[in-house]
């Protein structure tokens, strides 16, 4: 709460994205009741978080961030109640932070949520093969041609927006072609 009413006063707008490993689904229910139990469980853990960002001005709340798993095999009834329950506390704009693919998937459903005002994007797709040389200036091609087509994909099929909700590049010569690794033994490479 302080980290929102400080960032409240220099005037930021303020995203609050929940990053939970246990939540993203390294346990894969099966059963519909187990699946079930993994979201109200969640949902138990995330309300105070939640009533936090109304009653302090966030202006965006993700309602998770990643849960690859369960995107896919979670009955939509209950991502759609998970969303329903945050909307009922949280009256600003409501987004779900997908992982990045390669290529436009099927969506599930719920994703077209109509209060879901946007789907984040974490980007991390690979702009070069493993030990390919790019030169800086050839990165905003390789971005449109690699990257683009994915979003734009994603968003006419669920008709929001997308937003790039997480992206980033480490300074090393093997970060285009592996920028989700949060580490690398790889030479440094300010370019």
């Amino acid at each position: 709460v302080s980290a929102i009413q400080h960032a409240n006063a220099m005037d930021y707008k303020v995203f609050l994205v929940p990053l939970d490993s246990v939540w993203v689904g390294y346990e894969r229910p099966v059963e519909t009741r187990l699946q079930s139990r993994r979201i109200t469980n969640y949902w138990y853990s995330y309300e105070p978080y939640v009533i936090a960002a109304e009653q302090n001005g966030v202006e965006q709340l993700a309602v998770a961030t990643e849960a690859t798993w369960l995107e896919d095999h979670a009955l939509p009834a209950l991502w759609n109640n998970l969303i329903a329950l945050i909307h009922a506390s949280y009256h600003g704009l409501l987004t779900y932070d997908m992982n990045w693919v390669p290529t436009v998937p099927t969506l599930p459903s719920w994703m077209k949520n109509p209060l879901l005002s946007s789907i984040g994007f974490s980007e991390y797709m690979p702009l070069a093969a493993q030990g390919q040389v790019v030169l800086p200036d050839d990165i905003p091609a390789r971005w449109k041609q690699t990257v683009e087509p994915v979003v734009d994909g994603i968003a006419e099929q669920l008709h929001k927006p997308i937003i790039l909700s997480e992206v980033g590049y480490r300074a090393t010569s093997d970060a285009l072609s592996s920028p989700w690794l949060t580490t690398s033994t790889a030479p440094v490479d300010p370019a």
